[in-house]
């Protein structure tokens, strides 16, 4: 079984995020109400109290891409949101409306993690790769309006890098 101590020092800043949300979700008026951040805090063994009382920025930018997200689904019920470098995000959790395709995209050992709190199913894929790789996008169905989620992952990399992933997607 695949534990936070297998990740990297990049992917485990996806510990940061998630405790962000569970903090919020917890507050009387959250930002954010993240149900499945608060379960995956409480049952992942690692010591998130060195992170302190809880960033409200992490909320707020999934509170925004949610938006952004929940806007595009209204005028495509049946599109795929794929989210690049989803860590332990739960957008599909929060926003799903039971007609839409999400495809969760991460490094290998993050799939990995998250298998242990999400399950697949014909709507919901978890592929194991880096953004950077073509072959993932085999599971894209190229009929479909399509809404990529980057958030937290570009500024992990140089410029020429990300424009090179838009001009690959």
């Amino acid at each position: 079984m695949v534990t936070v101590d297998d990740l990297g020092s990049v992917p485990k800043t996806l510990l940061m995020t998630l405790y962000n949300r569970a903090v919020e979700s917890r507050r009387a008026n959250p930002i954010l109400v993240d149900r499945k951040a608060e379960e995956m805090v409480a049952r992942i063994d690692y010591d998130f109290e060195q992170f302190g009382e809880g960033r409200i920025t992490h909320p707020i930018r999934a509170n925004v891409m949610d938006e952004w997200v929940s806007a595009f689904l209204r005028c495509h019920p049946q599109a795929t949101i794929v989210n690049l470098g989803a860590g332990l995000g739960t957008q599909s959790e929060r926003l799903d409306n039971g007609t839409a395709t999400w495809v969760d995209l991460d490094v290998p050992e993050v799939i990995a993690l998250r298998r242990r709190f999400f399950e697949e199913g014909p709507r919901h894929k978890m592929v194991a790769a880096s953004a950077f790789s073509t072959g993932w996008m085999g599971e894209l169905d190229p009929e479909a309006p399509t809404f990529f989620v980057a958030a937290g992952l570009l500024m992990f990399f140089e410029p020429a890098q990300v424009q090179q992933l838009f001009w690959t997607l």
